[in-house]
């Protein structure tokens, strides 16, 4: 999901240079094997009404990550085999240190997070760290690795805009399948799937497959599931779950709204 981050002046922050994002090891193998693992993800991050009119990336250079949750999907089933969820702790204040910033009364209205679910949390270099165990001790390492897992995120915000920025703007290394902005978006697959969606939003992509959304809009780990049910649906269709971008440049299907 995409969010908008806390209110500040635009020129308070330099923007983010994508090149310089540490990337931990060298990125994956593009030889075309089979997919047996989907990795899918929905953060929520900080954000607040007055937002609107900044531009993408002044966003994420302002933007925080406060819900990582990821489901570990069986690419031919659609089948949860797995789930990680944590909140997480802001750290930076107005110019990127100092005390962080408080949530706005948007941003909890909006995703539910309270400050005392994140001041309780942990920072996101802890939670990538459990994260990372938690892959490893499912076994997907080398899987994602040789590609025989692929991440599926809905839209370009959570793989593909904010853990790389943010990683990189609190210096935190990310493993190359993860901070690559290497993934499939889910918009792409359905729309690519579904030729007669008039929305790719979550609540139209069920509206369009005849199922109700379970559980709190926004939530990120309710979302997640909810996208969940997408996946499997496409899985039931034979659809395609390949890249839909790699290294942030789009690789098939156009853009979905």
């Amino acid at each position: 999901v995409r969010a908008t981050s806390i209110h500040m002046a635009h020129g308070s922050r330099r923007q983010p240079d994508l090149a310089a994002l540490t990337i931990a090891d060298e990125q994956p193998p593009a030889a075309a094997v089979t997919v047996e693992h989907v990795l899918l993800f929905d953060f929520e991050g900080t954000c607040d009404a007055s937002d609107a009119g900044l531009s993408r990336l002044q966003q994420c250079a302002l933007h925080e990550i406060i819900e990582f949750p990821a489901l570990w999907l069986d690419a031919h089933t659609g089948a949860v085999r797995g789930t990680f969820h944590e909140y997480v702790r802001p750290t930076e204040g107005a110019d990127g240190d100092g005390a962080a910033r408080p949530l706005s009364t948007f941003c909890t209205n909006l995703t539910g997070i309270t400050q005392e679910q994140v001041d309780s949390a942990s920072p996101l270099a802890e939670v990538v760290s459990r994260f990372l165990q938690w892959v490893a001790s499912c076994g997907l390492t080398e899987a994602l690795a040789d590609g025989s897992a692929l991440l599926i995120a809905h839209g370009g915000w959570d793989l593909g805009d904010q853990l790389p920025i943010e990683a990189a703007r609190k210096q935190l290394a990310l493993p190359a399948w993860l901070g690559s902005r290497t993934y499939s978006d889910l918009k792409v697959l359905f729309a690519l799937e579904y030729s007669g969606a008039s929305s790719t939003s979550l609540r139209g992509m069920l509206q369009a497959l005849g199922l109700e959304p379970e559980g709190r809009a926004h939530s990120g780990i309710d979302d997640c599931r909810n996208l969940a049910r997408v996946v499997e649906w496409l899985i039931s269709r034979g659809a395609d779950l390949g890249h839909t971008h790699r290294a942030g440049e789009m690789l098939r299907g156009h853009r979905a709204g």
